[in-house]
């Protein structure tokens, strides 16, 4: 499913960006319910919150990816801290993950110009995985997640 979504075009509008980060969260929502033997209400409720929460999250990043690195770390950053913390979850792993989609989305698009889209987003997934784990989270959430936002950031 997920490397369905990944494979989906992105638009250049906010609104292709949110069914993008829809489609994305979802995914990621069924994946973490179904690998953790969830059944099926638990399922089908995970996945409608992950399609929820991606597509705002998408837009956030949407909305954050004009500009020079300075502004849209610190637009990212924020709204990705501010997002987790609604979530009810640390706003130190938002800082984080919003920190690594930029950053190593910014290093990958950087200094991977041959590199294919599927190995950048896998690149960047890495760095979000690693980067929860350090920040006290789970590698695989941080790597979904990373991996879902810099796909519409890079």
């Amino acid at each position: 499913m997920g490397i369905v979504v990944a494979a989906l075009p992105r638009g250049q509008g906010l609104g292709a960006a949110i069914l993008v980060g829809a489609l994305g969260g979802a995914a990621a929502g069924f994946t973490g319910a179904v690998l953790n033997g969830a059944n099926l209400v638990q399922t089908v409720k995970a996945t409608l919150t992950g399609a929820f929460w991606g597509a705002i999250s998408a837009g956030f990043a949407n909305l954050s990816g004009e500009g020079v690195l300075a502004e849209r770390l610190f637009k990212y950053v924020f709204s990705n801290m501010w997002l987790e913390g609604v979530r009810g979850g640390n706003m130190k792993h938002g800082l984080l993950a919003g920190a690594a989609a930029v950053l190593g989305g910014h290093a990958i698009e950087k200094y991977g110009g041959n590199w294919s889209k599927a190995v950048k987003v896998a690149a960047n997934a890495v760095v979000g995985g690693t980067v929860a784990e350090l920040g006290g989270g789970k590698f695989a959430n941080g790597a979904i997640r990373v991996h879902l936002l810099c796909f519409i950031i890079i």
